[in-house]
Formats: C-alpha cells, sequence, structure tokens
C-alpha cells in the first residue's frame, strides 16, 4: 500500500498542546473535515465525537489516545488555532525526491541507512566519510494516535534549526556521488543516479531548504505525518 510523507509547520504553542493533549494531532491533521462539521451547524464536541468513533471503529480497539468530556472545557479554545495553523502550507517528502522517488528513497539519501528508526539527528562520522547524515524522514519523536501507518512525528523548533543547517550542507555535496557511497557502505546494488536524477533532486531539495527556513524564521517545529 503506497503512502505520502508530509512536514507541517506548527507553533510551539500548538505543539504543547498537542504533548498535553495527543488526541488533538488527530484534530489537526483531519482539521478539514472538522472544519466542515462545524460549517455544517454540528457542535465541536458532537463533531470531534464522531470523528473519535469513526478512527475507533477503523482502529479495532488500538485507538489509544481520545478525548474525554472532562477535557473539552479545555481544549475548546485550541480549536481555532487548530483550525487556522492546518492551513499552514505542508510539504510532501514523497515528490521529486532522490533515486526512485519516494520518501523512503529520500530517508535512505538523507540519512544514509535503511534503518527506519535511527537514533540520531544529524550525524558526521569523519573517519566513515566526509559526508553528513540527517535523520529528517525518520527522526522526531512520537505522539498521538497510529492511525495505520505509525504515529505523527515532532521535531522541537530547536531539532528544526539543525535539519536545517544539515541540509545547507548536504546540498554542496555530488549527489550522484553520495549515492553510490550510500549503495557501497549499506551493501545494497541501486540504480544509477542520472544527471536528470539529479536535476530534479536539486530542485527538490531547494523546495525543502526553503520550507524549512521559513519554519525557522516563524520560530516553528514540525510535524511529520503519513498517510
Amino acid at each position: 500500500m503506497s503512502s505520502d510523507a508530509y512536514l507541517n509547520q506548527v507553533s510551539p504553542y500548538l505543539l504543547d498542546r498537542f504533548k498535553k493533549y495527543p488526541a488533538l494531532v488527530d484534530l489537526f491533521c483531519n482539521a478539514w473535515k472538522l472544519k466542515e462539521q462545524i460549517n455544517s451547524g454540528i457542535e465541536p464536541w458532537v463533531a470531534i465525537q464522531e470523528m473519535q468513533d469513526e478512527y475507533a471503529d477503523l482502529m479495532q480497539g488500538y485507538y489509544e489516545f481520545q478525548l474525554q468530556p472532562t477535557d473539552f472545557e479545555h481544549i475548546k479554545a485550541d480549536i481555532p488555532l487548530i483550525l487556522a495553523e492546518s492551513r499552514f502550507p505542508t510539504f510532501n517528502l514523497g515528490t521529486r525526491s532522490a533515486v526512485g522517488g519516494g520518501w523512503d528513497s529520500l530517508h535512505i539519501f538523507l540519512a544514509g541507512t535503511r534503518e527506519p528508526n535511527p537514533s540520531f539527528l544529524v550525524n558526521q562520522d569523519k573517519s566513515i566519510s566526509s559526508y553528513l547524515f540527517v535523520n529528517l524522514v525518520g527522526g522526531g519523536q512520537e505522539i498521538g494516535n497510529d492511525l495505520g501507518y505509525g504515529k505523527p512525528r515532532f521535531f522541537e523548533a530547536e531539532a528544526v534549526k539543525e535539519i536545517s543547517k544539515a541540509l545547507k550542507e548536504i546540498d554542496k555535496d555530488n549527489f550522484q556521488r553520495r549515492w553510490q557511497f550510500i549503495s557501497d557502505m549499506n551493501g545494497f546494488s541501486t540504480t544509477v543516479m542520472t544527471d536528470e536524477d539529479v536535476t530534479d533532486f536539486v530542485e527538490f531539495l531547494r523546495d525543502l531548504r526553503k520550507y524549512l527556513k521559513d519554519a525557522v524564521e516563524e520560530g516553528d517545529a514540525l510535524l511529520l505525518t503519513v498517510n
């Protein structure tokens, strides 16, 4: 089953609210549905209950975090902010990435490994190579519910700064040599990165760097979701 990975900018305040009430992440990721229901005249708490019931049924008992009626008084003032921030631009990590396309190959290219969730954020072992590796696609801290593709993950604002800085360094690499080095280091054969691949990836990395630069300038955190 195919899936897409997205970066979403969120304010530090909203991220703190997500940490306290993890079920709010579901509302953020499905804000369009919540907004439609509220605009149709359904009371916000009723709309939230319907959404949670739908997910609980979908996940067959594995729906870990749910808002309770006693929570609503504490989070209802956050709903307008959730709806507003959900309209911030998102960045699709699965388009124009690296050889083979998709966010999984992007992860290998940036992090230098197939391991899905390596423990580092930014890593450079000069005893092995001159390349810098950054764990954007497989990194972050889990938060909220697993709705079938793993839990969303977040990066604090300071981590976003580190990632943004690392991508500036990676942008200086010879991408074809980097890809070949990663393939050899991991012991797998892969397609050669063509000149066309390089052109596409240069454009992709430029857009990704701009997205992260905007997040840094706003002081925002990032939420990574897969669906």
